[in-house]
């Protein structure tokens, strides 16, 4: 059985990248997504920098904190008058109401510009692209287009029928660890791909996001001898998005 685990929005805060390094240290996930543009991103970016064993990702955000490309009062990625992202909350009810209103030239502009700090503080390229919160076809179709561009696996495309997705941090409300192990939901024949956001909750996280307490669960989860103990029963092998790339190859 594969398994692979992801970590989503390293440098979000300081209480969320301390609860992801430690999750990386207890060594049962290989993949996880860097956010380049917030305050704690360079803490992130730079753990990364020095970490050669797992593999981090580029986490376009847009929709959170200020943009790394140059923009203008009348951008369609900003709110007016102000230099930040417009927020997922007004994101959501945008696509919800059809409406897809990045524009194509300056997401395409700030997307480059995350991946260049990306690669700027780290010195290397990410090991695959994915997106933070929310995807349109524009920014789906920018991101893509980037990746084939830039030679970066793209998450959208690397999960395909081969891969098994697992809503987990849903699953540990309701279940314990090893109800989700034992379920008949795991595959013998394809990746099990579980996405995660661990994280210690602090003022801001309170104030950028309403992901909360699930990320304490991730945390548990992550950092749990149990969950290793039930991962040898399974025979699991971890795997990571490399790994992926490199089968479709």
């Amino acid at each position: 059985m594969e398994i692979l685990f992801r970590i989503d929005d390293f440098g979000l805060s300081p209480g969320v990248n301390r609860g992801i390094k430690h999750s990386i240290d207890f060594g049962l996930t290989k993949n996880v997504g860097i956010i380049v543009n917030l305050s704690d991103s360079l803490e992130a970016l730079k753990f990364a920098k020095l970490k050669n064993d797992v593999c981090f990702g580029l986490h376009v955000n847009l929709v959170l904190g200020e943009p790394c490309s140059k923009t203008y009062q009348s951008s369609s990625l900003i709110c007016p008058e102000k230099n930040i992202f417009i927020s997922s909350g007004i994101r959501r009810k945008q696509i919800s109401g059809g409406r897809d209103l990045f524009n194509y030239k300056e997401t395409y502009k700030e997307v480059n510009a995350q991946l260049d700090k990306f690669i700027d503080v780290t010195g290397k390229i990410p090991d695959y692209i994915d997106q933070h919160a929310i995807h349109t076809s524009t920014t789906n179709e920018v991101i893509k287009r980037i990746a084939i561009e830039r030679h970066i696996p793209y998450y959208e495309d690397l999960n395909n029928e081969n891969i098994f997705f697992h809503p987990i941090s849903v699953e540990l409300e309701k279940k314990s660890f090893s109800q989700i192990f034992d379920s008949d939901k795991l595959s013998f024949d394809k990746v099990n791909h579980f996405i995660f956001h661990p994280g210690y909750v602090d003022i801001a996280l309170l104030m950028s996001s309403s992901l909360t307490y699930r990320r304490l669960l991730d945390l548990k989860f992550l950092n749990s001898e149990n969950t290793k103990r039930k991962l040898k029963e399974k025979n699991a092998v971890i795997v990571d998005f490399l790994d992926l790339a490199n089968n479709q190859s």
